[in-house]
C-alpha cells in the first residue's frame, strides 16, 4: 500500500515489492546500529539478510542494541537475532571484517552490503568491504556513524558511479577541524541511547529501500550528521 502511493500502477508496485523481496543483503556488524538495520530490513520485505559478527552479548550492550536481553549475555549475537527473528530469512556468520578473513561467501550474491562494524574503526572496515564491493560491484553504504548525541546517516557508495570511499575519506580530513590536534587520549567507547542508535538506523534504512526502488531522492556523493540535541541536520557533499 505505500509502494501504491509511489508508482504509477499496481504492476508497478508488484514489481518493485517483487524486486526487495529478492534482494540479498549481508550487514556486518550487529550491534547498536546493526541490530535496528536488520529489523528494518525484514519489515521492508528483504528476502535474505545475511549478517556477520563475532562478538557476543554483554550487559553494556541492552541499551542502545535491539532485541537482546539479559537472558542472552554470553551468546553469540548472531544466533540471537536468527532465533527472535524466526520470520525472517536471515544467514548468520562469524566473521570479523578483517583483512585475514574471506568473506566471499557472505557478500557472494548480494545487491546490496551494509557496514555497522566499528571495530578498530569504521573506516577500516568499510576499506575492506570495499575492495569486495568493488570487485563484484556491489553497491554499499557506511552505517555506522554516532558519537554521543550526533549521528551520521550515509554515504551510499555505488562502484562507477558515485564519488568512492576514498574521497570521502579525503573530504573528511580535509574538513576536520581537529586534523591539526596533536592527540592526547583515544577514548575506544562513548555513551549512546537505542532512540539515537534506532533513529539513524531506521532513516538509513529509508535510504535502502529508495535504492532498492529507485524511488525518491536518493542522496547520492553526500551525507547527513543530526544532532539529536536540537534536531539540527546537516548535509555535507563531497
Amino acid at each position: 500500500m505505500f509502494l501504491d502511493e509511489i508508482t504509477n500502477s499496481r504492476e508497478e508496485t508488484l514489481k518493485l515489492q517483487k524486486r526487495i523481496d529478492e534482494s540479498k543483503i549481508a550487514v556486518f556488524g550487529v550491534g547498536g546500529i546493526g541490530t535496528w538495520i536488520v529489523n528494518g530490513l525484514k519489515q521492508i520485505g528483504v528476502g535474505e539478510i545475511r549478517i556477520t559478527d563475532p562478538d557476543i552479548v554483554d550487559k553494556t550492550n541492552l541499551n542502545r542494541q535491539l532485541f537482546f536481553s539479559l537472558e542472552d549475555v554470553g551468546k553469540y549475537k548472531v544466533d540471537v537475532l536468527k532465533e527472535k527473528l524466526k520470520d525472517a530469512n536471515i544467514f548468520p556468520f562469524k566473521n570479523k571484517v578483517d583483512e585475514k578473513q574471506n568473506l566471499e561467501q557472505i557478500i557472494s550474491g548480494c545487491n546490496f552490503l551494509i557496514n555497522c562494524a566499528d571495530s578498530p574503526s569504521v573506516s577500516e572496515t568499510t576499506k575492506i568491504i570495499n575492495k569486495y564491493a568493488n570487485k563484484h560491484k556491489i553497491s554499499y553504504c557506511v552505517a555506522g556513524g554516532y558519537n554521543l548525541h550526533l549521528g551520521m546517516v550515509g554515504p551510499i557508495i555505488i562502484p562507477g558511479k558515485t564519488k568512492t570511499f576514498e574521497e570521502f575519506l579525503n573530504y573528511q580530513k580535509k574538513n576536520d577541524n581537529l586534523s591539526y590536534f596533536e592527540k592526547i587520549k583515544d577514548i575506544k567507547e562513548t555513551g549512546n541511547l537505542g532512540p539515537i542508535a534506532g533513529a539513524i538506523a531506521n532513516i538509513q534504512t529509508m535510504e535502502i529501500f529508495k535504492y532498492l526502488t529507485g524511488k525518491g531522492v536518493i542522496n547520492l556523493n553526500r551525507f547527513a550528521e543530526i544532532d539529536f540535541m536540537d534536531l539540527g541536520i546537516e548535509w555535507r557533499e563531497f
